[in-house]
């Protein structure tokens, strides 16, 4: 079985930019999924042939950001090369094998407006093609919760 691999480091700026729309759209709808087998094959395939772990670290995490207390969050993390993408907090997690806290998120929330953006995102882009992420929402509600001033 011969995959094609895509070197996106050679596509058109045009292109490169159309595949990552395409692959933000497919990790929305498999949100909700991704803690399945069958998911994981197509997660496989997206960074064999697609390197989404590289061109894509954000909206590659932001899908699995709702099991970030989970294995398969660290897995995802694992993979990822996040220089360059303002999620540092991740590091320690990413180089102990660590699943990420709650309260750590939260904090990070609270203190990276990037990180509050993709708890957001998870949730709005889950809206806007009409998916039933009850994870996002669950996390985003937890996030905004945690935070939440009294005024």
């Amino acid at each position: 079985e011969a995959h094609i691999r895509r070197d996106r480091a050679k596509m058109t700026r045009a292109d490169a930019e159309e595949v990552s729309a395409t692959i933000d759209k497919l990790l929305t709808l498999m949100g909700p999924c991704l803690h399945m087998s069958c998911a994981h094959r197509v997660v496989e395939y997206l960074v064999r042939v697609y390197e989404v772990h590289t061109y894509d670290v954000v909206p590659f995490l932001t899908a699995f950001l709702p099991y970030h207390d989970q294995g398969i969050f660290v897995r995802a993390l694992g993979l990822c090369d996040l220089r360059g993408t303002g999620l540092d907090f991740l590091k320690d997690n990413q180089t102990k094998g660590a699943v990420l806290p709650r309260a750590a998120l939260v904090t990070a929330c609270a203190e990276n407006p990037k990180v509050l953006a993709m708890v957001c995102k998870c949730v709005s882009s889950s809206a806007e093609m009409v998916v039933n992420n009850h994870g996002a929402i669950s996390l985003w509600l937890g996030v905004g919760a945690q935070n939440a001033r009294p005024v």
